[in-house]
């Protein structure tokens, strides 16, 4: 076995870590990044006026606390869309109110919402740009939604890291932990003048990712992990290696 980690540059190595811990072969091939926006005047003028935070990735974690501080969380009701962003959060000892315990897609997150009494909250989702809007088109039928807070932006890295082309052609399973993540890949290989083998087998990080690798790479194989995160993706690798 030998795994194609696509995710970005630093959890890409913490994920091969793990991997070879298990005597699992890997690759490093980070197909994005993440880059931290700086917010706009109003922007602060939203998150000063919110009494409810939610965090839609550890990106959007990580993104906000580059620029702020658990200080502009005092008096905050936050919630995360899962376990890994909950645990980001707590790294910065900040305390979180709403995280769905699975399935980690806005979706279950929603639900999750609905079980409290939100009605005199305002709302701020802190998010990646050009993320998904579910989330506030549906709060903003019962809640009142400020401005979404779009703190980092993905980009395809200006330096395509490791490796050489002959190396990807012994690939035998590529982790896919986003749609976006999916969609760099795909262009990348394509610019590589690479095309995934038949007998390759995609790793997708929730059923929605699934979907869309169904739809781009039809002739693959799919297995799906709970959620994206590491434990979630290596269980479902330690799985499909027995």
């Amino acid at each position: 076995m030998l795994v194609l980690i696509t995710r970005q540059k630093e959890k890409a190595q913490e994920f091969a870590k793990i991997l070879n811990n298990e005597n699992i072969m890997s690759i490093s091939f980070p197909v994005i990044d993440i880059e931290t926006l700086a917010p706009t005047d109003a922007n602060l003028d939203d998150l000063n006026k919110s009494t409810f935070l939610i965090f839609t990735s550890q990106n959007s974690v990580t993104a906000f606390m580059d620029l702020f501080s658990k200080a502009d969380l005092i008096g905050k009701k936050v919630a995360s869309i899962g376990t890994a962003t909950k645990k980001s959060l707590e790294n910065f000892q900040i305390k979180v109110d709403i995280s769905p315990q699975e399935d980690f897609t806005s979706e279950k997150l929603l639900e999750e919402i609905a079980k409290f009494e939100l009605k005199n909250d305002l709302i701020v989702i802190v998010k990646g740009k050009e993320g998904r809007s579910f989330l506030r088109d549906e709060l903003s039928k019962k809640y009142n939604v400020l401005n979404d807070i779009n703190i980092y932006e993905r980009k395809i890295p200006k330096n395509i890291y490791p490796t050489d082309v002959s190396s990807l052609n012994k690939v035998s399973h590529i982790c896919i932990t986003s749609v976006d993540v999916l969609k760099n890949f795909s262009d990348i290989y394509t610019s590589l003048g690479l095309k995934v083998k038949k007998e390759v087998f995609f790793i997708a990080g929730n059923k929605r990712i699934e979907e869309e690798i169904k739809k781009n790479f039809s002739d693959n194989r799919t297995i799906t992990a709970e959620n994206p995160s590491n434990e979630a993706m290596l269980d479902i690798i330690l799985q499909h290696s027995d």
